[in-house]
Parts: structure tokens; C-alpha cells; sequence
């Protein structure tokens, strides 16, 4: 029996023929738009959701009150279908929310019950950002390898067979995924783009990189990115529309108490911050070590 990841079968007729055909369709167009969403970034080393659900749940890293919250909010979902990670994060998000809201407006019963037990805004806090540092601590310890993602942007940029000539317009990429894969391999392969941030290393939004000239590629991150963070109360740059605003693991960034990000190896992303604020960009790519093809792993 073939393994899951064997793609022979995709090889012989009828659908050899069938892949050639849509491969033709898509690169022969003026307008090329792509989209990518869960599973294209397994092949790069990364987890897919039910493996790193799997992994957060099981870890040692866990405090006890984590692992109770977690447990208890397990519980709410028994009998469900494919729950994970982000659903658990969101849901004690949630639940904090609560806490917190009665915890301004001076209610007398500040608690939230969970599991059996109440719990303040405090431990459920400390919840979620030690989920956070467990999942961190998973992409981070990973060796990312972007030599399939360079290879279907060679594909789609500078394709080498026969009546396929390299699109005269950007290539627009939908993704749903919270990784930098995609953006690390069109930059490896020197392909111009923009994500919607503008600077370096560190930037904010600015939906005007879209429409600059010299692009070859455009990337919309539709749930945001991991590297992408919330500057508490900063108004100097445009919304950033990034969806769903009140669940995901666009909330998965370490709470910030100086309202810098990370630079460095670290998860960032957008965080549980108000909805409108400004979005920033840190200093790291897909969380983990970026193994380029070709390229020596580092250690």
C-alpha cells in the first residue's frame, strides 16, 4: 500500500494528464491567483493542526492550572468533530474576556466557572500565554525547510517547459496559514513582493505595498501571520483586516509588557488586542530554523 505522502499515483494516466492540464491552466493566464491553506506547509517540516494539538496537550511544560484549564475545556468539547489547539486557546480567550470585563465594571461575582471550579482573570491569563509558549517552544525547536516551496515558485515565476513563459502580472497568493514559508521562498528565490507591511525587519501595515510597480508576487494572510503583532493603543498606521479578529491562532504572540515584539527565533503573531489596531511586523521568519535548499542545516 502506497504511503500517505506518496504522490506516484499522480504520475500515470489519467492523471498525469489531468495535473498537466491544470498546471497549464494556471500558469497560462494573465491573472494567476493561488490559494494556499492547511497541509502545504507539512512538507516544510511544520505540524499540521491535529499533530500539534497532540503536542501542546501532552507537554511537560504544562503548569498544573494550564493543565486543568485545558482539560476542563476539553471537556465543553467532547463529542465534537476535529476540535484543536486553536479552538481551546479561543474558548479560555474568551472566558477571560469575561472575567476581565467583570472584573472593570466592579460585578460581585468576578469569577468565571470552568470544570467545576471558578477562576479569575488571573490564572486563565497565565493559561493562555503559557499555551503560547508551549506551542513557541514547538515551532522554534523545528528545522524548516522551504526546498518545496522554492521549487513551485520556480514553477510559477520562471517556468522552464515548453510554452510556458513567466507571468506578465503579480502572482496574488491567498493564504490561510499563519507560517512565513511562502514568503521565505519567494525571497530565496529573489522574487519580488509584498505582504501589505511595509520597512525591514520591523514594519507596520501598509496597504499600499499592493500597488507598487516591480512586483512579482502579492500575499494576502487572510488570518494574519505569525510573525505579525499588535502595538497596544498605536494609531500611526491603517487597520489591518485580518480575520477572524476574536478567535485563531492569530492570537497566538506572547503578551508584550513593553508592546515590543520579540526579535530573534520567536512565534509572533497578531495578538488578542482590540480589533482596528495596528499591526507590526517582527524580526522572525517561521518560527523555527529556515533551512533554504541547498543549504546546511544549522545546529
Amino acid at each position: 500500500m502506497p504511503m500517505p505522502d506518496d504522490l506516484n499515483a499522480l504520475r500515470a494516466r489519467p492523471f498525469a494528464e489531468a495535473v498537466e492540464k491544470l498546471e497549464k491552466m494556471l500558469l497560462a493566464g494573465s491573472s494567476r491567483v493561488f490559494l494556499i491553506g492547511a497541509g502545504c506547509s507539512k512538507c516544510a517540516g511544520l505540524p499540521l493542526m491535529a499533530d500539534l494539538t497532540q503536542e501542546v496537550l501532552t507537554s511537560s511544560l504544562l503548569d498544573s492550572t494550564t493543565g486543568e484549564v485545558l482539560t476542563a475545556i476539553q471537556h465543553l468539547f467532547d463529542g465534537s468533530a476535529d476540535a484543536n489547539i486553536e479552538d481551546y486557546l479561543s474558548e479560555i480567550v474568551d472566558l477571560l474576556a469575561i472575567a476581565d470585563r467583570r472584573s472593570s465594571r466592579e460585578a460581585p461575582e468576578k469569577t468565571v466557572s470552568l470544570g467545576g471550579k471558578f477562576y479569575d482573570g488571573e490564572p486563565l491569563r497565565t493559561a493562555v500565554d503559557k499555551i503560547k509558549e508551549v506551542i513557541a517552544k514547538n515551532i522554534e525547536e523545528r528545522n524548516v525547510s522551504t526546498e518545496i516551496h522554492q521549487k513551485f515558485v520556480r514553477a510559477v515565476h520562471r517556468p522552464k517547459r515548453a510554452g510556458m513563459s513567466p507571468p506578465t502580472r503579480p502572482v496574488d497568493y491567498l493564504v490561510l496559514n499563519y507560517d512565513t514559508v511562502l514568503e521565505d521562498a519567494l525571497a530565496l528565490e529573489c522574487v519580488p513582493f509584498a505582504d501589505g507591511l511595509d520597512g525591514g525587519v520591523t514594519g507596520w501595515w501598509s496597504p499600499q505595498t499592493f500597488k507598487r510597480d516591480g512586483l512579482a508576487a502579492r500575499i494576502f494572510k487572510l488570518h494574519g501571520s505569525i510573525n505579525w503583532f499588535d502595538l497596544p493603543n498605536d494609531r500611526r498606521s491603517s487597520p489591518c483586516p485580518v480575520f477572524p479578529l476574536t478567535s485563531g491562532l492569530a492570537k497566538l504572540a506572547p503578551r508584550k509588557e513593553s508592546g515590543h515584539g520579540r526579535s530573534g527565533g520567536g512565534i509572533l503573531s497578531r495578538s488578542e488586542g482590540a480589533p482596528g489596531a495596528s499591526v507590526h511586523r517582527g524580526a522572525s521568519a517561521v518560527g523555527g530554523r529556515v533551512r533554504p535548499s541547498g543549504a546546511r542545516t544549522g545546529t
